[in-house]
């Protein structure tokens, strides 16, 4: 490009030369007396100057374009200097800053303003998003918050939120005021103190601080210096005073202006330098006693401020106790006086007995009878907490074959657990002579033989018989539907003999590790491939520590002679087990460094030793099998009988219908139904309290697909209630003929399915209602999805619940449905991890809207749910629906 310049300059060049020699010999031809014009027309003629007019225009326009391209290539250069500047100023990431909330607070008002002024400053933010901006930046329930949500959140409102809002708080007449009679507090309190030694460094920064904040309002100290610093002057300790009128006098540059706040500011800095240096000096003698001291100190502190018995029965001044002349000593203490039994007394000694029986106590104690020495064990234990994590990895240990083998958790002394062994063997002949010779039995002993060839039990040998022990009783249970084991054994480890503890009483239960159901069925629908397997005999996977063997001993089912069989692992009925095996499970996939995402999966998909789960396509189903099958084999689990709603490589099953948690999946259609297994109520049939109880109860809807078939029950259940029937009393006719209509109907509900698969992606939002009647109120959840152009809702949850006995008014009812409704969808959105979802709540109620949305000194039933339904929802989310 340069040559070609070149190029054009020397034409440029060569064509100015011939104007030139032209103008010249123009020039010489007007400096004649007699012209002639033929020579001078060349410029008059017509072509010429149109010729001219339109080269001019031309040379314009490429003017024009050369001036802009130039300002382009500016920009250009610009941008890239200083991208080029900031790399090289900058190789690190700085943190996020987070946009401070204002409280109401005109103190605070200014820095919150400093940061927020750049949204507000920002024309490409629209004003609607701004006023959602400054919503999150004021403090919920504040009086900043209350003026903000005083105006609707529209774009026209917004700047007038912003005027009232700096009218309110952020006026310079107010904030001046302030921070002015901030410092007349100051000198105020400096005076009732009478100017005593305080802590200098702090005093120093805190009136740096309002003196900077006075100068941010143009109050600087050029202007308002005379006013300002007589009241800093009256804010020091005499000392420090006389500190500043001393150096004042010594100055050799005494002039008028010598006593400037600024010079005052530069005295106290220099000040609290020099104390901050002798500090220092101080520190680095003898620093290991003052460090001692000062642990001393605390100990001394945490003691006299504790919320104990001790701290309130104590004396309040020296010599507050009066003998009396019974012989009683009365002592004032914290709590009144007090009278102790006769003899005599000394001070130190009343208050060390009351410090030995009451210093842990704390103060809830002194209204609960149990602190007085005659609290149960049980409870006692139970204050010490629970088995956890911690105290699971440190006793359990991993075998070469890679099995978990686990320690019973203990809660008490295992020397105070009895045998049990008479009480089990009454428990086995009646087994014996029940199932002895039924077609069951053989299975049920087949069950023990092969459990046997596993080594999960082992014989006891004979001269361990007489070891300290514990026995077991056990039951065969039937279940003609299982597809892997019709008949298995129960063990009750809750059987104790009168007056001893049995072994889930000595058990600590351990913490609650198992997922929620409702949690899982709620990832199971996201996902278009569901996938389901369990644990084959997971609980006898764990091997239990040989010295705990002795008390899992139970009598091996034969007619024949009396045979002494152990646990040699953990065993299904022991109150303790759930955890162990979830701990298990868990600290398995804690320490699996393979198949992250899969491990993560596997995580959230157990419920006890059934996992329940999903994928998006064949070829993903087919490797998350594959892995979790290697996973689990680790710890000695092998994860079978998958099924699936599509064929895959390793699913048994993808046809048909299956039981995932208690619900009935169709493969063949991919949809869910509860089990509705009733049988038509005959005439002949008693109506009790206890027979509605126990029909109610075996409808298992956790995903709340009946809600409204399940309500009218619970209802007949409560008015029985009130009428005071007993459980076995047959009731009147009333009660039976509205159940027996109900029951008789249920079989309708056969055929009520919901589809699986509920398609989330970014168009997804939740929609909760919720409604409230006289008896009862509930809440249900959608969720609404555009798929392909189309809308698509889907019920995710629904749940009920039947009016307090005490009765309430509608208004209240309703808030009730509103409160439930929050925690229901704050249930599903931290369920499926979608705290980002839009989600809308809708009621019929305007008071219970009212309540929600507006501040009021409401009674404490309804600012209690109010509360609860703004921290889990927020205000703006609820609508009125007519």
């Amino acid at each position: 490009m340069t040559m070609d310049l070149t190029l054009l300059k020397t034409q440029r060049k060569s064509f100015r030369t011939s104007f030139t020699v032209c103008a010249k010999k123009i020039d010489d031809e007007l400096l004649k007396e007699a012209p002639e014009l033929t020579q001078l027309s060349i410029l008059k003629t017509e072509d010429a100057e149109q010729a001219y007019e339109e080269g001019f225009l031309s040379a314009e326009k490429y003017r024009d374009n050369y001036i802009e391209l130039c300002s382009q290539i500016e920009q250009l250069y610009l941008k890239d200097s200083s991208t080029k500047d900031f790399s090289e100023r900058r190789k690190f990431k700085l943190p996020k800053i987070e946009l401070k909330k204002f409280d109401g607070d005109s103190k605070n008002y200014l820095s919150f303003w400093s940061q927020f002024r750049k949204i507000h400053e920002d024309s490409s933010i629209p004003n609607e998003d701004k006023f959602q901006y400054l919503l999150q930046a004021v403090v919920p329930k504040s009086k900043a918050a209350r003026v903000v949500e005083s105006f609707p959140a529209t774009a026209d409102n917004y700047q007038r939120a912003i005027s009232q809002l700096q009218e309110r708080f952020g006026r310079n007449d107010l904030l001046v005021q302030m921070y002015v009679r901030d410092l007349l507090s100051m000198v105020m309190k400096n005076a009732a103190t009478g100017r005593s030694k305080t802590d200098l460094p702090a005093l120093y920064d805190e009136l740096e601080a309002k003196i900077r904040a006075l100068e941010s309002l143009g109050r600087t100290q050029e202007k308002y210096g005379d006013f300002l610093s007589p009241l800093v002057e009256s804010c020091l300790p005499e000392e420090v005073l006389v500190a500043w009128e001393r150096s004042r006098n010594h100055s050799f540059t005494e002039t008028k202006e010598s006593r400037t706040l600024e010079q005052l500011m530069n005295f106290l800095r220099q000040e609290v330098q020099g104390e901050e240096m002798v500090n220092l000096a101080r520190t680095g003698f003898a620093s290991n006693q003052s460090s001692r001291r000062k642990e001393l100190h605390n100990d001394h502190v945490k003691q006299s401020e504790s919320t104990t018995a001790s701290a309130l029965v104590s004396l309040q001044t020296p010599g507050n106790t009066v003998e009396l002349e019974s012989g009683l000593t009365a002592v004032e203490t914290k709590l009144g006086w007090t009278v102790f039994g006769k003899g005599s007394y000394e001070k130190d000694n009343i208050l060390t007995t009351l410090s030995m029986h009451s210093m842990n106590v704390p103060i809830n104690k002194l209204w609960q009878l149990e602190a007085l020495g005659i609290s149960r064990p049980t409870e006692t234990e139970k204050e010490k907490g629970d088995l956890d994590l911690n105290d699971f990895n440190d006793k359990m240990k991993i075998l070469p074959d890679g099995r978990y083998e686990v320690e019973l958790p203990w809660k008490y002394d295992s020397k105070n657990l009895p045998s049990n062994k008479e009480l089990v063997w009454k428990r086995h002949e009646r087994i014996i002579n029940r199932f002895g010779k039924g077609e069951f039995f053989s299975d049920y002993q087949k069950v023990f033989q092969d459990w046997e060839k596993m080594n999960i039990i082992e014989r006891v040998p004979d001269f361990e018989l007489n070891r300290e022990c514990h026995y077991l009783s056990h039951r065969p249970v039937i279940k003609l539907d299982s597809q892997t084991t019709k008949s298995r054994p129960v063990f009750d480890a809750s059987a104790s003999q009168r007056g001893n503890p049995s072994l889930n009483e000595c058990l600590y239960k351990g913490i609650n590790l198992i997922e929620v159901i409702t949690d899982i069925l709620d990832r199971f629908i996201m996902y278009p491939i569901g996938i389901s397997a369990d644990i084959e005999k997971a609980f006898l996977m764990l091997s239990v520590a040989p010295k705990d063997r002795d008390f899992l001993r139970f009598v091996y089912p034969c007619n024949d002679v009396e045979l002494i069989y152990r646990h040699c692992r953990i065993v299904f009925g022991v109150s303790s087990s759930p955890f162990l095996l979830n701990a298990t499970i868990m600290h398995l996939l804690e320490t699996c460094t393979e198949f992250y995402d899969v491990v993560q999966k596997l995580k959230y998909s157990f419920y006890v030793d059934n996992c329940l789960t999903g994928v998006h396509n064949v070829s993903e189903a087919e490797d998350f099998i594959e892995k979790a099958k290697l996973i689990m084999a680790k710890g000695c689990f092998n994860l079978r009988g998958w099924e699936s709603n599509v064929e895959c490589k390793h699913a048994s099953k993808h046809s048909g219908n299956t039981s995932v948690l208690g619900i009935i999946w169709n493969l063949d259609e991919d949809t869910l139904k509860c089990k509705i297994d009733f049988e038509i109520l005959s005439c002949e049939a008693k109506i009790t309290k206890r027979f509605i109880l126990s029909t109610v109860q075996k409808f298992y809807d956790p995903l709340g697909m009946l809600t409204p078939s399940t309500l009218l029950p619970k209802l007949i259940l409560q008015d029985l209630w009130k009428s005071h029937f007993s459980w076995e009393e047959e009731l009147p006719f009333t009660f039976v003929d509205k159940f027996s209509k109900w029951l008789n109907e249920m079989y309708l509900l056969k055929d009520v399915t919901l589809p699986r698969f509920m398609n989330f992606n970014e168009t997804s939002e939740f929609h909760v209602f919720v409604d409230a009647c006289k008896g009862a109120y509930a809440a249900c959840v959608f969720v609404r999805s555009e798929v392909e152009g189309e809308s698509k809702v889907k019920i995710i949850r629904a749940k009920n619940r039947v009016a307090p006995l005490k009765s309430l008014n509608i208004p209240r009812l309703e808030l009730m449905a509103c409160c439930i409704g929050a925690r229901l969808v704050n249930s599903v959105i931290k369920a499926i991890d979608a705290s980002s979802i839009k989600v809308t709540l809708w009621s019929d109620s305007a008071v219970a809207l009212w309540w929600i949305k507006e501040y009021g000194d409401w009674s404490v039933f309804v600012a209690n749910r109010v509360k609860e339904i703004r921290e889990l929802t927020g205000c703006y989310s609820w609508r009125h629906v007519p």
